[in-house]
């Protein structure tokens, strides 16, 4: 019988190059992973919008609120859904679509403040008298607008705004540091508020950011 033979060193070093390699490999994709994380911004946004432009939808959508938040608190829901069934009708007589399910959904989040501080109230007590919280109010609400009750332009710097008499368009007083956002961030919701005689957009921008983690 012929010995076997051993492979020369030639062979060695072509075997064992991408051996190597293909560990190295293997060990990145086990050990190291690529995380896509949202980075989120909210950039405070001037318009040239006149106060008495707007503010015949900010009085519509603060009655609205009250309105939702009263009923909800006397009826001690604070579910959406269950919202939804007690005002959605009324809301409309006085507000658009998508503005009459801004104000409920803001009112949920309220109400679901509100019961939950009473319950830590309550427990806090140990069975003694404890104060009630009041029901929420408010005089000139900010208006919570999503992607189909409003839209920006992000080349014209201009965005277009659901009201209570129809669509209102408005230019955007971007400043050098908000421009960044224009360029490759995502807008998503905003919140549109007075503030000394200036009407305001808090526009919320999103960005994908990839992060290796070992």
């Amino acid at each position: 019988l012929t010995p076997a033979r051993k492979p020369d060193a030639s062979a060695r070093e072509g075997i064992a190059f991408p051996v190597y390699f293909s560990f190295i490999f293997s060990y990145l994709c086990i050990f190291s992973h690529i995380f896509v994380m949202k980075a989120r911004r909210t950039a405070r946004i001037k318009t040239n919008l006149l106060v008495s432009d707007i503010l015949p939808t900010v009085k519509a959508y603060s009655n609205a609120f009250n309105y939702a938040c009263q009923v909800g608190y006397n009826k001690n829901i604070h579910n959406q859904t269950d919202i939804h069934k007690a005002v959605y009708l009324s809301l409309r007589e006085t507000l658009p679509s998508q503005l009459s399910c801004s104000v409920m959904s803001k009112t949920t989040e309220a109400l679901t403040a509100i019961d939950t501080k009473q319950k830590q109230l309550k427990k806090k007590a140990k069975g003694k008298a404890y104060k009630t919280v009041n029901c929420p109010k408010t005089n000139g609400c900010s208006i919570r607008y999503d992607c189909r009750s409003y839209s920006l332009n992000l080349k014209n710097n201009t965005a277009s705004l659901l009201t209570i008499s129809g669509r209102k368009k408005c230019n955007l007083i971007v400043s050098e540091y908000d421009s960044r956002f224009f360029a490759d961030w995502t807008y998503k919701s905003a919140e549109l508020c007075i503030r000394k005689n200036s009407v305001y957009l808090n526009i919320v921008f999103e960005k994908e950011i990839e992060d290796l983690v070992p």
